[in-house]
């Protein structure tokens, strides 16, 4: 397994910028801060270009990353004090944020986040992990079922008007397979469903 310091130089390889040791991380940080044991406590990374974080850096107290491109979070984020993520793409935080202390200072703004809401995200973490526990009390009262969207264009933007009431014209492509959570009253009783939106590529077609 390699070392901190290894991920740290892989990472500015990856994105064409030198890292340097700093002695504190802030809002437009480019740098990582180490504790005694050359473990990377905090890694700043404004305005990177990031898509993704590296999973194996589990010792990190501040997590600046702010103005990237990340559309995900591994489930490895540490024990965090701070965790910025203003301006990028994320729509689904990991459950596993639930399990970070309530003192955790969270910065979300910017994100076309779903999953939590952004209304229960910028509550904090206390207000996401009770989010996340009325979910699977829900799940656990309520049978689930499946829909599959599958065919040419438009599928996206049918899933959106559904769940959201919202259309976009300049829709991208959907890459591989997108899963939707929705919850509908029919007859007076509530059905879950898992939408299973897959891309329209011919190679996504034979996914059973």
């Amino acid at each position: 397994m390699p070392t901190d310091l290894e991920i740290i130089a892989q990472l500015a390889k990856r994105i064409g910028r030198k890292l340097k040791e700093l002695d504190k991380i802030s809002y437009d940080s480019v740098g990582y801060q180490l504790n005694s044991q050359q473990q990377v406590i905090g890694l700043g990374l404004y305005q990177c270009e990031l898509n993704k974080l590296p999973a194996e850096i589990v010792q990190l107290q501040n997590l600046w990353l702010n103005s990237n491109k990340l559309n995900k979070l591994p489930a490895e984020i540490g024990q965090l004090q701070n965790l910025w993520l203003h301006s990028n793409k994320l729509n689904k935080l990991p459950a596993e944020i639930g399990q970070l202390k309530n003192s955790c200072q969270l910065f979300i703004s910017k994100n076309p986040l779903k999953t939590p809401p952004y209304e229960i995200a910028e509550k904090g973490i206390s207000a996401i992990r009770d989010y996340s526990q009325s979910l699977e009390k829900e799940e656990e009262k309520y049978p689930l079922n499946e829909a599959k969207v599958i065919g040419g264009v438009g599928k996206t933007s049918l899933v959106n008007r559904l769940l959201y009431n919202t259309y976009n014209d300049a829709e991208s492509k959907t890459e591989g397979i997108n899963v939707e959570k929705w919850q509908v009253a029919i007859n007076n009783q509530q059905i879950r469903l898992n939408i299973w939106d897959f891309g329209g590529q011919e190679i996504m077609h034979a996914t059973p």
